[in-house]
């Protein structure tokens, strides 16, 4: 047998939601499942005729709907920059939040809210010049975005995912002792 792999649909899934009680005997149901209020219809664009209901966890579970989607395309909408090659400055690896940013970098500009990631762990090293990060950013409800930083020396590496049904919590209810990533309750 060959290994399975991972892969993300490319394309989004036309539906409408259920209206209780509507005559379901040309919408497949999977066995063991009951229409309740919060499902959808999922309907195949390509056959009209194959329609499937989609129950509301697995719509939680599976989908994004399109405001969210677009939300989350304009957080990333922003103009690139380039960057002038000035002479470099040393960088400090130990910045953890944007208060310790204003206290150490004489001349930082922060438009908007400079925390909306939060620090969930870092490891770095001034006189080795790395570190290595992890950031999120919870979107209330749906999940968080998080971001996976590496630095040696200029070399940047990041890399952003979505994870579903997903929140940030601060251990023991301090941010000081740092945060995780749990699933909702």
């Amino acid at each position: 047998m060959s290994k399975f792999t991972n892969y993300t649909r490319k394309a989004s899934q036309p539906m409408r939601p259920y209206i209780v009680g509507e005559a379901m005997h040309r919408i497949k149901i999977t066995r063991g499942i009951s229409p309740k209020l919060g499902g959808m219809i999922a309907v195949n664009p390509s056959n009209p005729i194959d329609q499937w209901y989609v129950s509301p966890e697995q719509l939680s579970e599976e989908y994004l709907d399109e405001a969210t989607l677009t939300k989350m395309e304009d957080l990333f909408a922003a103009p690139i920059t380039t960057v002038s090659a000035e002479p470099k400055t040393k960088k400090q690896m130990d910045i953890d939040c944007v208060k310790t940013a204003k206290d150490n970098i004489s001349d930082l500009k922060v438009f908007g809210n400079g925390d909306t990631f939060q620090l969930i762990c870092k490891a770095s090293s001034q006189s080795g010049g790395w570190m290595k990060s992890t950031k999120a950013m919870e979107i209330k409800g749906i999940g968080c975005l998080v971001q996976v930083s590496t630095q040696q020396g200029d070399n940047i590496a990041e890399a952003v995912e979505f994870i579903s049904g997903v929140r940030i919590l601060a251990i023991n209810n301090d941010p000081l002792q740092g945060r995780k990533i749990v699933p909702f309750k």
